[in-house]
């Protein structure tokens, strides 16, 4: 079989003309193949029904013999709950009008007035778009039931981390509340990422064009994936070294200030913080943490470096460009462990970085050499 010979049932041509069914099937064909084609609005129907093509193209001679075939079709379609095909209506400059209001009813989705003029070229457009949105929607559909089995795994797996966490001991209670966060932030961020598809599942590929480059949820994963690496190798080293290595105390009301915009991750540190001898404050803001650095230095700030508004990097300039706070020592936190992120840190005047979650010995060392480093 040639290439003009080729089979394409994703498109659907349906006329009440031989004459215009045959010129449509032939400046279509070289494209995209041979498509489907009727005569009959109820064997049209049944090709819905059962081929399901991208595009239905109808072309009669006159616009209110296409909204009566249209009727019969949206009987066919209205059985069908998640597929509908790209409506392109083919009439007459003087009906464009008309054309339009069936458009506004949302009977059609585009109209091409080619008689008296001809343009053959708007019709292929008008299918090329058509393919691609329905190649787009396919994709987001696998997508979307991906991200629906990990989104019931995550769940899964946070619900068995909180009844977790109420039997363990302390030794380890701590890292299976970190492991509690990382589950969470998981989940939140599928989430986000299951409805942001669903609602450009329908879009225009225009505007889907910047999904693929897109990296946001693909830092997120990769950021779980190294949270993994390094809770893994701290949950060892604790085994291992259990009882070896002793944090000293810090001295009396030593204050550590924590500047998150996450509000899981304040509560979490805040809980592996008790017991430890540190007074703990938290800012949720960037803003709000230079406020109070000003106000009250701490002992040692831990700042995260992406927040929205002032982030962490334009709150460490600001810190350090101000005779109250410019001695303060400043540990960054990261989602990811990034040479680039930590070169920028340390030449804007941090002391070290934290890879969040963090193991609370790790914590606890890092604020206590960065305190003596200050003394």
């Amino acid at each position: 079989m040639n290439e003009t010979e080729r089979k394409n049932k994703d498109i659907l041509i349906l006329s009440d003309q031989q004459e215009e069914c045959d010129d449509l099937i032939n400046l279509l064909t070289p494209r995209f193949g041979v498509p489907l084609s009727s005569l009959n609005p109820h064997q049209a129907a049944l090709l819905l029904k059962t081929d399901k093509p991208a595009v239905l193209i109808l072309a009669f001679q006159r616009v209110d013999f296409a909204r009566k075939a249209e009727r019969i079709l949206q009987s066919a379609l209205d059985g069908l709950k998640l597929y509908r095909p790209q409506r392109v209506l083919m009439c007459k400059a003087s009906e464009s009008e008309q054309a339009y209001d069936l458009y506004a009813e949302g009977l059609i989705d585009d109209f091409i007035a080619d008689r008296p003029l001809y343009d053959p070229h708007r019709l292929r457009l008008s299918v090329s778009q058509a393919l691609e949105r329905r190649s787009y929607r396919l994709v987001s559909d696998d997508l979307l039931k991906v991200i629906e089995r990990i989104d019931a795994d995550m769940h899964g797996l946070d619900h068995f981390v909180e009844g977790l966490m109420e039997s363990v001991d302390k030794e380890h209670h701590e890292s299976i509340e970190m492991f509690h966060y990382l589950t969470r932030k998981v989940v939140n961020e599928l989430e986000v990422l299951h409805d942001g598809l669903s609602r450009r599942q329908h879009a225009e590929p225009a505007d889907n064009a910047g999904l693929a480059h897109d990296t946001t949820h693909q830092d997120t994963l990769r950021e779980t994936a190294d949270w993994l690496v390094e809770l893994r190798r701290d949950f060892r080293k604790s085994h291992v070294s259990a009882g070896a290595e002793v944090v000293a105390r810090p001295p009396d009301e030593s204050r550590v200030l924590l500047v998150d915009d996450d509000d899981f991750y304040r509560d979490v540190f805040v809980s592996m913080m008790q017991g430890s001898g540190y007074i703990v404050e938290t800012a949720d803001h960037g803003g709000t943490a230079i406020d109070l650095a000003r106000k009250n230095p701490p002992d040692v700030i831990l700042l995260d470096y992406k927040m929205p508004g002032i982030d962490g990097l334009e709150v460490l300039e600001i810190l350090r460009s101000e005779q109250a706070t410019r001695t303060i020592p400043v540990i960054m936190l990261t989602g990811v462990s990034s040479k680039f992120m930590v070169d920028r840190s340390m030449k804007g005047g941090a002391q070290d970085f934290i890879v969040k979650p963090g193991s609370r010995d790790v914590i606890l060392r890092k604020i206590a050499t960065a305190m003596a480093r200050r003394r």
